[in-house]
């Protein structure tokens, strides 16, 4: 039996993120939230998105309820 590599969580704020990268919320506030960034993000920048994303999975967090109707 293998094991596969589980894949090292980087977040953004440290890492930064290509444009058409897909993210994934691990907070609270956006637990299983996944986004396809449009615009790249800086490392070092704590906050919300810069520039155009769209949501693919609304995820189990505080924020599912809105964001569901957002999803595409």
């Amino acid at each position: 039996m293998f094991a596969l590599p589980i894949a090292k969580l980087r977040p953004v704020n440290k890492s930064g993120a290509l444009a058409d990268s897909v993210v994934h919320g691990s907070g609270l506030n956006n637990q299983g939230l996944r986004v396809r960034l449009f615009q790249e993000q800086a490392k070092g920048h704590d906050g919300a998105i810069k520039g155009r994303f769209v949501i693919l999975d609304a995820g189990d967090n505080m924020h599912s309820q809105c964001l569901t109707a957002l999803l595409h």
